[in-house]
């Protein structure tokens, strides 16, 4: 048989500590910063990507030495559409034939289709 007692202790530990566990915020976590590095002494733009990067005003660095301002922020981007998956999954093959070894050898009329075809998709014509 159920404990009534036992499912109400439940519950109410739920109420009251649950929205302790589901409302932890969330961190900024840094990805990736291009270019790596830069000549010291100098002034240039890195691009900084990641995750949970929105309403990021400040940048600490495990030196003084170094300064930064934030310029500006592009959100993210989306899913991406039909056309930018097939060119990437290209670029990806690319890089897996040139590890392997291989070869791919060029077929000029299909790059022409593809070439047309994107073409075609943006509205541009030839």
């Amino acid at each position: 048989m159920i404990n009534v007692k036992k499912v109400i202790q439940l519950f109410l530990y739920f109420l009251i500590f649950g929205p302790c566990i589901f409302s932890q915020e969330r961190q900024p976590y840094i990805g990736y910063v291009y270019p790596a590095g830069g000549q010291a002494g100098t002034t240039f733009t890195v691009t900084i990507g990641g995750q949970n990067l929105r309403g990021t005003n400040k940048v600490y660095f495990s030196t003084e030495k170094i300064s930064s301002t934030i310029i500006n922020y592009n959100g993210p981007s989306g899913p991406l559409n039909a056309l930018q998956i097939e060119e990437l999954r290209r670029i990806l093959q690319e890089i897996r034939d040139k590890r392997s070894g291989r070869k791919r050898q060029k077929n000029q009329q299909t790059n022409l289709r593809r070439y047309k075809n994107r073409n075609r998709k943006e509205g541009k014509t030839s």
